[in-house]
């Protein structure tokens, strides 16, 4: 069994990804934000562990995190834009890390931190 087909049997949804470009400045020097696309995706949502709670900066640990597994590589904060926002239930969720995982037998999925309501 494939690891894409492990995350789509322990799937706990499909989940859409709202990803927003790099902006740009008008000539008179004024941000303009770029337009947004949207896309779906399939995760495996869990809970952070003890261990990676505690691994955390001192200022996040009392922050809303969930740990998402995807096939799909999702964008954090980086000099070409704005992180992608993945909608789980009705809040919006800015990716903060995502992390390839390569298995020894081949097969990758992304190990996705996201966190609840941060400004993005």
């Amino acid at each position: 069994m494939s690891l894409l087909d492990v995350i789509n049997r322990f799937a706990t949804g499909t989940y859409t990804v709202t990803r927003r470009g790099a902006g740009t400045y008008d000539t008179a020097g004024v941000f303009v934000e770029a337009s947004s696309s949207t896309f779906t995706i399939t995760a495996v949502l869990q809970p952070l562990s003890g261990r990676t709670l505690d691994a955390q900066p001192s200022g996040q640990r009392g922050v809303d995190t969930r740990l998402l597994h995807t096939a799909t590589l999702l964008r954090t904060r980086d000099g070409d834009g704005a992180p992608d926002v993945v909608t789980i239930g009705s809040e919006s969720w800015v990716v903060l890390e995502c992390q390839p995982w390569v298995h020894p037998t081949g097969g990758s999925f992304y190990r996705v931190r996201v966190e609840r309501g941060a400004a993005a």
